[in-house]
């Protein structure tokens, strides 16, 4: 890969965290101005996302773009890392 194109793109990248709810949580609605890319490494529960409701569970990728209404609500021992980017 082109190294000036590694560059460019570096600086598209956010933050990253690892999320964990020991807790039930249904959260509010959420509007971000980035993409969100979400993998669910533990639990289970459901995002709503542009009126949509799925079902998440370990192993689920969720991408969300910017600018979309998302609603979380995830059962106890939730965990899901967090990549937030723009494009």
């Amino acid at each position: 890969m082109d190294a000036t194109l590694l560059k460019h793109h570096r600086f598209q990248f956010i933050n990253f965290c690892h999320v964990c709810h020991a807790l039930r949580r249904k959260g509010n609605v959420n509007v971000n101005n980035d993409t969100h890319i979400m993998h669910v490494t533990k639990g289970n529960g459901t995002v709503e996302v542009d009126k949509h409701t799925y079902t998440i569970s370990r192993g689920s990728v969720i991408a969300i773009p910017p600018f979309v209404k998302f609603v979380f609500d995830i059962k106890p021992h939730f965990e899901m890392r967090n990549i937030h980017f723009r494009l």
